[in-house]
């Protein structure tokens, strides 16, 4: 190895270290493709079928039936003012739920509206409008709660 001593614009100097020679076999193999990996190639370990791993091992919090919702909305997906018959997510599970009335509460002084809702088993729930936001679902989601909800 030699080393070599340099100067920067600035005046400063320092040392640089480098071979020689460089070596044939390192030269003619740094920048040699590698090759691709076969679909079917054994690396000795058995195959795993992803329909045999326990879902415990994952602690997903759903069951194959289920779909996997993801909270993606946005505030232009809200409702402000929902209709009745109406097919929305409740903001709470993101589930889709049936709007079936808002009603005027009175307590004590105090009076609110709270939404009627109603899920996919037919079980209906009161909540305090202004603790809820509902969001719009789609066409397509809609219609399969409904053929759920009739079947």
């Amino acid at each position: 190895m030699d080393k070599k001593k340099l100067n920067t614009k600035d005046g400063s100097e320092f040392t640089v270290f480098y071979l020689k020679e460089q070596p044939e076999e390192v030269s003619s193999k740094l920048f040699e493709p590698i090759p691709p990996v076969p679909l079917d190639a054994d690396f000795g370990y058995p195959p795993i079928n992803l329909k045999d791993v326990a879902v415990p091992y994952f602690n997903l919090p759903f069951s194959d039936k289920e779909k996997l919702m993801i909270d993606d909305k946005i505030d232009k997906d809200e409702v402000k003012s929902p209709q009745l018959g109406g097919i929305y997510y409740y903001s709470e599970n993101m589930k889709m739920y049936e709007f079936l009335d808002e009603i005027m509460v009175q307590s004590g002084e105090e009076s609110f509206p709270m939404y009627e809702l109603e899920d996919i088993e037919r079980v209906r729930f009161f909540v305090k409008a202004e603790d809820v936001k509902l969001y719009f679902t789609t066409p397509q989601d809609a219609s399969e709660f409904i053929n759920q909800k009739q079947s």
